[in-house]
């Protein structure tokens, strides 16, 4: 989902993934990230992170610092990283932009508490409700296009650590 919404609306980013999930730990992923760095020989402005917590034990904050400081660690300028875990899933991330849940899905009273939840299994049924199947790639990627990080961050610890070490502007934010 994610790849899908950076290729779609920021052409000019060069993506590297990496691989993710419950069984990769804190440590695996950094050796992962600074072994693509490395051997890409970057040289452009920024370093983006983007990628879930999923089940970890480790803390977003935790895991965003870890990897933030591998950049660093290979000589890239701290202060042009830029590291967002999302708090568990990127589904959080979307449901942390209040004013695009309550718009989307007609719920004026609604108020994001889900952080470090299933927040997948949230906006399924927020979709099922407007009798749509939830898709990542599909409805993941269009939810992405229309939240705005300012808001997320308003209510999402992650987004707001994510934001705050972002040097640029961009329509996202």
């Amino acid at each position: 989902m994610e790849l899908l919404f950076i290729n779609k609306n920021f052409h000019y980013v060069r993506v590297v993934p990496v691989k993710n999930g419950c069984g990769w730990s804190v440590d695996a992923l950094a050796k992962q990230i600074d072994t693509f760095f490395r051997a890409m020989n970057f040289g452009g402005d920024h370093v983006v992170i983007w990628l879930d917590r999923e089940n970890r034990a480790d803390t977003s904050p935790d895991m965003a610092a870890a990897l933030k400081q591998v950049i660093v660690d290979a000589g890239f300028p701290q202060d042009r990283v830029a590291v967002l875990v999302c708090d568990r899933m990127t589904e959080n991330l979307i449901l942390s932009d209040e004013t695009f849940v309550r718009e989307e899905f007609e719920d004026p009273a609604y108020e994001y508490l889900h952080e470090g939840l299933g927040g997948k299994h949230i906006l399924r049924t927020k979709f099922e409700q407007k009798q749509i199947t939830y898709r990542e790639t599909v409805h993941g990627v269009a939810c992405l296009k229309k939240i705005r990080l300012s808001r997320c961050s308003a209510a999402s610890p992650s987004a707001a650590a994510f934001l705050e070490a972002l040097p640029f502007e961009c329509w996202w934010f």
